[in-house]
């Protein structure tokens, strides 16, 4: 069970870490998508940070109820 646990957790890191880096490198599809829904560029890439940010804080058992809140909010 624990190599599950261990296994969610990384996909889930990942995810958030790439969904968070599309924004912040501020790709093409991601902008236009988002930009549809009244957001704005500086907006967009605040909502990476945070993405990334949930991501990295998943990995250490200590921070991870941190990153999952975080994690949360960007998906």
């Amino acid at each position: 069970m624990k190599i599950v646990n261990i296994l969610i957790v990384t996909v889930i890191a990942l995810l958030s870490i790439a969904a968070g880096a599309a924004k912040v490198m501020q790709t093409e599809q991601e902008m236009v998508f988002l930009q549809s829904f009244g957001l704005s560029s500086v907006s967009i890439i605040a909502f990476g940070m945070v993405q990334i940010v949930g991501g990295v804080l998943l990995v250490p058992s200590k921070t991870r109820i941190v990153g999952a809140v975080l994690a949360t909010l960007g998906f």
